[in-house]
């Protein structure tokens, strides 16, 4: 938005049963309520990691078709692989990529989120990368300084932890969230949220 876009759309990856996104472990209604309070609209993919490439381009091209949308944006800051994907599955959509983070300093961007007044809670982490403590933790300049301490890249960019965006100056209305349980598979840990209703 500071760069003159007018974001419109979020396309968000589901596991293959719809239940929840497919890297972070979110629930559909976060995830409709995040869209909602931002203002835009939400599209959806349900995909195994075998077929999400395809299913992606098959999506971003129909929403380019269908909205009229010339560009996709991505938060990705310097791992050049990730960028690579991102131009290819744009050029197989027919759309621009734009990466706004791309080569800023990764502890600029997060003192900028911080600053600007937006909140997140880690929901996912890498179990050879950081601590399950981690989760449910709300990101602040001291939780930055530990994760450092730590050796963990504090914006994640290497998989190491995921977050759930709950508040800022873009949401006309904060999310409430409730922690449930914790889950575990072979390599992550997740929080399991939902919305607060009281």
């Amino acid at each position: 938005m500071q760069t003159g876009y007018n974001p419109a759309i979020i396309l968000t990856a589901f596991s293959e049963n719809w239940e929840k996104t497919r890297s972070h472990g979110i629930g559909n209604e976060i995830i409709e309520a995040q869209a909602e309070t931002l203002g835009m609209l939400l599209e959806r993919i349900n995909t195994s990691w075998n077929d999400y490439e395809s299913k992606f381009i098959q999506k971003l091209s129909s929403i380019s078709r269908k909205h009229e949308i010339g560009t996709a944006v991505f938060g990705d800051i310097d791992i050049e692989e990730h960028k690579d994907w991102e131009e290819k599955v744009c050029r197989k959509s027919n759309v621009n990529s734009f990466l706004p983070l791309w080569q800023t300093k990764r502890i600029d961007i997060l003192n900028e989120f911080l600053k600007l007044g937006f909140k997140a809670k880690i929901v996912a982490v890498n179990n050879n990368k950081m601590s399950p403590d981690y989760l449910g933790k709300e990101l602040t300049i001291e939780l930055i300084d530990n994760m450092l301490k730590d050796g963990i890249d504090a914006c994640g960019e290497n998989g190491e932890y995921h977050t759930l965006v709950f508040d800022g100056p873009l949401f006309s209305y904060p999310l409430k969230l409730k922690e449930k349980e914790k889950y575990f598979n072979s390599h992550y840990s997740f929080i399991e949220m939902t919305l607060n209703s009281t």
